[in-house]
């Protein structure tokens, strides 16, 4: 890569979860959303927010005017909805934004993106990951997350990575070289399924 191609391109690292999303980019920004995305349901929301979609903490707390979507399910985008591949296109659209992506003579740097999936995800929901990163990235490499964390720590050998998050919990074995299938794992119990077996059941409450 030649030192003015460098110059124009921004590479970033990015992590769709379930309950929150994440970029790093190499011109040093990191910024973390709540990965929600919403749009006003009617004439009156619109007049109110005066957007025409609201992502992130902006979508939670405009909630009740919005037609609002969590669209990552077990760290993949869910199966079944245009509209949460709209929602996941917005998400990556916005992180992107946050880096302050340069603009030179109207058009824009290169963008070169590696994305973390779950350590078992499908070839079918990698694909759809791929779709919707289109118009967003120049380029796009798909990783293992375990893997991803392991690569930053430089955990290389003899380490087991475990990844909890919303949707899934990952782990990886790392042995000296690139994860194989039978290295790594995704389970999908995690912290929403934490969350639930935690909440109060509505029956056993009782007021006095």
């Amino acid at each position: 890569m030649s030192m003015e191609e460098t110059n124009d391109t921004l590479c970033v690292g990015i992590d769709l979860g379930t309950s929150r999303s994440s970029i790093s980019a190499s011109n040093g920004e990191r910024h973390v959303i709540d990965s929600y995305v919403g749009w006003p349901l009617d004439m009156v929301a619109r007049k109110l927010i005066q957007k025409p979609i609201l992502v992130g903490r902006e979508a939670l707390d405009s909630r009740s005017m919005l037609d609002l979507r969590r669209p990552m399910e077990r760290g993949l985008i869910k199966d079944g909805s245009k509209k949460d591949e709209e929602a996941v296109q917005e998400i990556l659209r916005h992180l992107i934004t946050q880096t302050g992506l340069k603009q030179k003579n109207k058009t824009r740097s290169k963008v070169r993106a590696v994305v973390g999936v779950p350590a078992e995800a499908f070839r079918n929901s990698k694909q759809r990951l791929r779709s919707a990163m289109e118009g967003v990235a120049d380029s796009v490499m798909l990783v293992s997350e375990p893997f991803a964390v392991a690569y930053g720590l430089e955990a290389l050998l003899h380490a087991l990575i475990i990844d909890i998050g919303a949707g899934t919990a990952d782990f990886c074995v790392m042995q000296g070289r690139y994860p194989t299938e039978e290295d790594q794992r995704t389970l999908p119990n995690a912290g929403d399924s934490i969350d639930e077996q935690l909440l109060i059941p509505k029956r056993k409450l009782r007021f006095i």
